[in-house]
């Protein structure tokens, strides 16, 4: 069977299958997302391309195991097989749509909500389908819930960057448990660790929702030169279950826990985006935290055994998930023993302890 599509046809698509595959691998560079999005920018057709292989592979990772799929492969393998046939691209998105046809409502499904997770290490671009771009960030997980009338973006775990398509009918919301950031048009780094979450906002302006629980106050407060009555969602500051809406402007960082409530200041932007090259940029940085953070993106880990040290301070750049390399660096400046074992972790002890 030949594909019977004009050649400029296949050339967006041949380009299309080219950019997903790239946008897939570990280390995507910003300006290969820049150059991404110029490409995708450049011709509606692009989009439609891309976004047809992105849902395809996204639906069929996820119905592989189906009743349905399993009884299409049992008859399958029932048949005398008499030659083989070669689909191309046009017969396997065929194959996709029939699949989805029998799945009756998916295709609407994938559309308004999907899944996208990151393992140790990893690192994944992912286009929205409203032109955003999210940048997840190692072990993270994000679910999309898109509507004719709101773009909800749930992380559920871990690191991403967002640099949100500006759509005055649709705000743009990202749901990370312990609050909501919610924006019309930005760039903006969202960080859900185990006691806290954190959001540093690089360009643009967004409101902060904490979600409050009873006997949980959190003032509505405003830096200087923001404006109060941005034009966000009616629902800012007057939900049920959240506090007053904070509002950041660029260049400020917040972190939230119920615990302790709303801390807010002036943000190290370079720092704390050093993630999306992959390095670990530490200034005067604890060295538990600094160990904590190296340990995001490795399975092997880095376990301090040096009570002397625990109030030590390092400043540096490492390469994140080479926590060979920084063990080895610790091991250096504090004259630590390193010792490796069957359970892959890395343990840092005096010398001659």
């Amino acid at each position: 069977m030949s594909d019977t599509r004009n050649p400029m046809s296949n050339s967006i698509a041949t380009e299309a299958a080219d950019w997903y595959a790239r946008l897939r691998a570990q280390d995507i560079s910003q300006l290969e997302a820049v150059r991404f999005r110029a490409w995708l920018a450049g011709d509606p057709a692009r989009r439609r391309e891309f976004e047809a292989i992105d849902e395809f592979w996204d639906e069929l990772s996820v119905i592989e195991n189906s009743p349905v799929v399993l009884r299409v492969r049992a008859k399958r393998a029932a048949r005398p097989r008499h030659r083989k046939i070669w689909l191309g691209r046009t017969g396997w998105a065929l194959a996709a749509t029939i699949i989805l046809a029998v799945g009756g409502a998916w295709g609407a499904w994938q559309w308004n909500a999907g899944r996208y997770v990151t393992n140790f290490g990893e690192q994944r671009v992912v286009p929205l389908p409203d032109g955003s771009l999210i940048t997840l960030n190692t072990d993270t997980e994000v679910r999309l819930h898109f509507s004719t009338a709101k773009r909800l973006v749930e992380l559920v775990r871990g690191q991403a960057n967002f640099e949100v398509a500006r759509d005055a009918t649709r705000p743009f919301v990202v749901d990370a448990g312990g609050g909501e950031v919610q924006v019309l048009g930005t760039v903006f780094d969202v960080y859900k660790s185990a006691d806290k979450l954190t959001v540093t906002l690089i360009e643009g302006q967004v409101a902060f929702l904490p979600h409050v629980g009873d006997g949980q106050r959190v003032e509505n407060t405003a830096p200087a030169g923001s404006s109060p009555s941005l034009s966000l969602p009616r629902s800012v500051g007057s939900a049920s279950g959240k506090g007053a809406a904070i509002y950041l402007k660029a260049g400020e960082q917040l972190s939230y826990a119920p615990a302790v409530g709303v801390r807010r200041g002036a943000a190290d932007v370079a720092r704390t985006t050093a993630w999306r090259a992959r390095k670990l940029d530490f200034s005067n940085t604890p060295i538990l935290d600094a160990i904590a953070e190296a340990n995001r993106y490795s399975r092997e880990k880095i376990v301090l055994e040096a009570p002397l040290l625990k109030d030590s301070r390092i400043s540096g750049t490492f390469e994140a998930g080479r926590n060979d390399l920084f063990a080895e660096g610790l091991q250096v400046f504090f004259a630590l023993d390193v010792e490796h074992t069957a359970d892959n972790r890395l343990i840092l002890k005096p010398v001659n302890e």
